[in-house]
């Protein structure tokens, strides 16, 4: 999940340059009432350091990483 308040250039080059879908919905800070974007999204180890890169230029704040697999 990646949280920003633009999440236009993070979402383009997930969905152009990556060839991977997301999901985006708005958030709203609990403490400080500002309003949020999550995208959320899956991908693999090298995609995640190459989103890394775009998320420095885009602004986001926060990246939360989860490993979960289904057998």
């Amino acid at each position: 999940e990646i949280i920003t308040r633009q999440p236009e250039a993070v979402l383009e080059f997930i969905l152009k340059t990556l060839h991977r879908g997301a999901t985006i919905y708005p958030a709203t800070g609990a403490y400080s009432g500002q309003d949020w974007k999550v995208v959320h999204t899956v991908v693999g180890r090298r995609q995640a350091l190459a989103i890394r890169r775009v998320l420095k230029e885009a602004g986001a704040v926060a990246i939360t990483e989860g490993r979960h697999s289904i057998r």
